[in-house]
């Protein structure tokens, strides 16, 4: 992973907070499936940009997406597509929401 833009502050901020809260159970390979979320899922939870809606297979998507984020959510967070992909990859790898919170603070 290469150096990176930072994303807005307050987002960021919020997003770790959640990512650390202990309130979402983690899933992959999805924003969400049940009431479970990948770390951009939870992303998308917190930006009411949009609405989840029910696909088929217990999966949700926000707005017209299921596995990265919808372009108001990625622009509202300041979050470049290849940011979002590096994310979802250490998410569906198996990093835990505070491991990935960390790597944010760190790196984002």
């Amino acid at each position: 992973m290469s150096t990176y833009k930072k994303m807005n502050p307050e987002v960021k901020k919020v997003w770790i907070n959640e990512l650390r809260s202990g309130r979402y159970k983690q899933t992959g390979h999805a924003l969400r499936r049940g009431r479970a979320f990948c770390c951009l899922g939870v992303l998308c939870d917190l930006s009411k940009a949009g609405k989840w809606t029910s696909r088929a297979d217990n999966e949700y998507a926000y707005g017209e997406r299921t596995d990265i984020l919808p372009a108001p959510v990625g622009d509202w967070a300041d979050l470049s597509e290849s940011q979002q992909g590096d994310l979802a990859l250490m998410n569906d790898e198996g990093a835990t929401f505070p491991e990935i919170a960390d790597w944010i603070e760190k790196h984002l």
